[in-house]
């Protein structure tokens, strides 16, 4: 057995084992192979794309080749985009042809970025600290009562897809490098080059789902696309409060005319849930997908955080459960549901529910489910929907 031969047995058993202790023993009996480690970091770094959407079933590897510095150098020309369009396609083709059919299997699900292991990447840096890199940025809860702390600074949200401004780029919250807006770039540094910024990409005008389709696209110019800042992560040793004054004084705000590429995006101190209720109200009339509430002493704190949470427009309905699907991450649990329309709703589901029912399926298939969303697409699709409750008298 060669070694991609061992290291594609060893991904496989990973799939196929559900306890995370036992995912991590064999893990960690890799780790000690430099190639298993390649593997893992460029099929978890969430700063590496290979821009490759599809690769040909025709292409399984007829030859003697192996992962080795040849491939890692070809993935980064791939990633960096030294090599691009039918040029990349080939090469990588070509080289995938020269491995051996393992080795050929192991580079389709590095360029696919998923090992479908049923492993994150937090578990593997538990094993080996840092080899993966992870990127991280604060993010906002849905609103609940009891989390309330008066006062909040609140703001309106836009339906915008989040930036972050690490160094002289952007990335959207996942860490994938936004292209294209040099001109958002050059504005900040006119500003101040060192600012690390959280705020909202978006296209003045345009519906969410276009707007969002060209920002993550490859284009090399998205002049239209504008910058929404409402928090700058490096000044985090500070109060939000002490942050958006910065922004205050550094920036135009949101609706400003003309609108420069960047602005900021403005809060207010609110001590009431009338004050929140009424200032909701008054977002939406004006086509804001909601409101930002936050904690005006609260620290940065990366990933979610009852300092911040938000009350957004939506909508609810009940659908037929026509079928359930079993979890890549974590084989044997449910994945989530498909239901009418053929929509898969992933999100909602307790550990107890996603165990019972990939087992049980009957349970709830050809019953209505309550699902709640943020919008129904002109496709009829839905986006972001979470399943909220099997409607049992129905």
């Amino acid at each position: 057995m060669n070694l991609s031969d061992s290291i594609l047995k060893e991904i496989e058993l990973l799939r196929s084992t559900s306890g995370t202790l036992d995912k991590e023993r064999i893990l960690r009996r890799n780790m000690d192979k430099v190639v298993f480690k390649k593997i893992l970091y460029y099929a978890y770094s969430p700063y590496i794309r290979y821009h490759i959407r599809k690769i040909p079933d025709s292409v399984q590897g007829n030859g003697f080749g192996e992962l080795t510095h040849e491939t890692w150098v070809l993935l980064n020309k791939l990633s960096l985009r030294k090599i691009t369009g039918t040029a990349a396609r080939e090469t990588l083709f070509e080289y995938m042809e020269s491995l051996t059919k393992s080795a050929a299997i192991l580079l389709k699900m590095i360029i696919k970025k998923d090992l479908k292991a049923g492993v994150a990447a937090k578990t593997i840096n538990k094993l080996v600290p840092g080899l993966i890199p992870s990127f991280e940025c604060q993010l906002v809860n849905n609103w609940v009562d009891s989390k309330v702390k008066w006062p909040l600074l609140i703001s309106p949200k836009l339906d915008g897809t989040r930036g972050e401004k690490r160094g002289g780029q952007i990335f959207t919250r996942g860490g994938h490098q936004i292209t294209g807006v040099q001109h958002v770039l050059d504005y900040m540094n006119t500003v101040n080059p060192n600012l690390t910024t959280s705020g909202e990409l978006w296209i003045p005008g345009m519906p969410f789902r276009r707007s969002n389709g060209i920002i993550k696209s490859n284009k090399p110019e998205k002049p239209n696309v504008r910058y929404a800042l409402f928090d700058i992560p490096n000044l985090g040793a500070g109060p939000l409060e002490d942050r958006l004054r910065v922004l205050e004084r550094s920036f135009y705000p949101l609706e400003s005319n003309p609108l420069p590429p960047v602005c900021f995006i403005p809060h207010i101190l609110v001590h009431s849930m009338d004050q929140v209720t009424r200032m909701y109200n008054y977002w939406r009339s004006r086509g804001y997908e909601g409101l930002v509430a936050k904690n005006p002493k609260g620290r940065v704190c990366m990933g979610k955080s009852s300092d911040w949470m938000r009350i957004v427009a939506g909508d609810s309905a009940e659908y037929t459960v026509i079928g359930v699907y079993e979890s890549e991450e974590k084989p044997g649990f449910m994945g989530g549901i498909i239901i009418e329309g053929n929509i898969r709703v992933g999100s909602g589901f307790s550990d107890s529910e996603r165990l019972e029912y990939l087992r049980h399926p009957e349970k709830i298939v050809g019953r209505k489910a309550t699902i709640d969303f943020k919008e129904k697409t002109a496709a009829g699709s839905l986006r972001q929907p979470i399943y909220k409750a099997i409607r049992w008298d129905l």
